[in-house]
């Protein structure tokens, strides 16, 4: 059962993936929903860890690995 649960998003972007309009869409959504799925895994904020991740980006900065969910929101 938590394995089905665990695998569900990934059913569902792939159906919805059917109705976007072109590849770059489908690609923009995985990406989003890439961080929405860590941050879960992470127990963190995806709203939290988004906000804080643009103001990083922002300042110039480019060491993505410590702009992970579980490095930044500490």
């Amino acid at each position: 059962m938590a394995a089905e649960r665990a695998i569900r998003p990934i059913t569902v972007q792939r159906k919805n993936s059917l109705f976007f309009g072109s590849v770059k869409g489908i690609q923009n959504s995985a990406i989003y929903n890439t961080f929405i799925e860590t941050c879960k895994q992470a127990g963190v904020s995806f709203r939290n860890y988004f906000c804080k991740l643009l103001r990083e980006l922002k300042k110039g900065r480019t060491d993505y690995e410590n702009l992970l969910p579980m490095t930044i929101c500490k």
